[in-house]
C-alpha cells in the first residue's frame, strides 16, 4: 500500500517536471544535456530533442524508467537536499544550488544545472572563479566494490560542465568536486582536465581525480576526449544525423545490463534502436541475431 502511495507521487512530480521541461523549450533550439555526454551517442542526440515533439527527429522512450528505479533516484534527491542544508549552514548566501547552464557552446545550445556552487578552497566568498559541485547519491555497495567509484560518466557531465562556464568566462580557473553519498558513506574527489602530448606531439585528452573515499586516498585517470565529443554531438545534432550505434545492445553497458537471469534492456531508447530484440527481459546474448 504504501510502497504504491510513494511510486505514485514520485510519478506525479516527474510528470510535473516533464511539463515544465516541455513548456521551456517552446520556441528553443535543441538543447544537449551534460549528463548523457559521457554515455552513448545517440541516447544523448535522442535527449536533445526529447522537448520537441513536433521535430522530425524526436522519438519516444519506448522504456521509461520503471517505479523501482524512480525510487532509487528519490532518494538521490533526499541526499542532495540534505548536503545542500549542510553547505548551507557554512557558507550562506555565499553558495549557489542548482545553478542553471544553458548557453551556447560552439553555436549550439546546451542545458543543464551544476548541482552547487561554492567558494574556491580557502575562501569564503563566492566570487567569479568558484568551485562546481557535483553531487550524486549511490548503493553503499558501490563504496566497497574496488575501482567502482567515480563513474567514469559523473567525470565527463562535471568536465562538461566545466567546459560551459569556463567558456563563458575563460580568464578564471574554476576548481570541480565530485562528490558521493550512501547511508554512512562519503567520498570526496577533485577532478581536473590533465591533457598530455607523446613524444611524436599527438595529444591526448585525459581526465584525472583523486581524493578520499570514507577516509582513504585514492587518485586515477581517465582517457576521455570532452571537447572533442561536445563537438560531434553539437555537430550530430545540428546536422539531424543520428550517430551511429553498437553492433549490439549486449555490445557495450547502456543499452541493456546483465543479470544473473540474463539481459534486461536498460536504455530508455531501447526499442527505438533494437526493434528486432526482446523488448522485455530476460533475453541472451543472441536473442536478436
Amino acid at each position: 500500500m504504501l510502497t504504491d502511495i510513494l511510486a505514485d507521487r514520485i510519478a506525479s512530480r516527474n510528470r510535473l517536471r516533464d511539463m515544465n521541461y516541455l513548456e521551456w523549450y517552446k520556441g528553443h533550439p535543441p538543447a544537449l544535456s551534460p549528463s548523457s555526454v559521457g554515455g552513448c551517442m545517440r541516447q544523448a542526440y535522442f535527449q536533445a530533442f526529447q522537448g520537441l515533439p513536433e521535430h522530425q527527429e524526436h522519438v519516444e522512450k519506448t522504456h521509461p524508467f520503471p517505479p523501482y528505479v524512480l525510487s532509487v533516484m528519490d532518494s538521490g534527491v533526499m541526499y542532495e537536499a540534505d548536503t545542500e542544508r549542510k553547505l548551507r549552514d557554512f557558507y550562506g548566501d555565499q553558495m549557489l544550488s542548482q545553478y542553471s547552464v544553458w548557453s551556447p557552446y560552439n553555436g549550439m545550445m546546451w542545458r543543464g544545472s551544476i548541482d552547487f556552487v561554492v567558494p574556491k578552497r580557502g575562501r569564503t566568498n563566492l566570487t567569479i572563479d568558484y568551485t562546481i559541485v557535483e553531487h550524486k547519491a549511490t548503493a553503499d555497495h558501490n563504496f566497497r566494490i574496488r575501482d567502482r567509484l567515480p563513474y567514469k560518466h559523473h567525470l565527463v557531465q562535471l568536465m562538461v560542465y566545466w567546459h560551459l562556464v569556463s567558456r563563458r568566462n575563460p580568464q578564471h580557473g574554476h576548481e570541480c568536486i565530485l562528490m558521493y553519498r550512501g547511508w554512512g558513506q562519503v567520498a570526496e574527489y577533485d577532478v581536473f582536465m590533465s591533457d598530455y602530448t607523446t613524444e611524436d606531439y599527438v595529444r591526448h585528452p585525459r581526465i584525472s581525480w583523486e581524493g578520499f573515499k570514507n577516509g582513504k586516498y585514492e587518485s586515477g585517470e581517465y582517457e576521455f576526449d570532452v571537447a572533442g565529443t561536445m563537438e560531434q554531438l553539437e555537430q550530430a545534432v545540428a546536422r539531424h544525423r543520428r550517430p551511429d550505434g553498437y553492433a549490439s545492445p549486449v555490445e557495450e553497458y547502456g543499452c541493456a545490463r546483465k543479470t544473473k537471469q540474463g539481459w534486461y534492456p536498460s536504455c530508455p531508447y531501447f526499442g527505438v534502436c533494437w526493434p528486432d530484440w526482446p523488448q522485455e527481459g530476460p533475453f541472451d546474448e543472441q536473442s536478436g541475431a
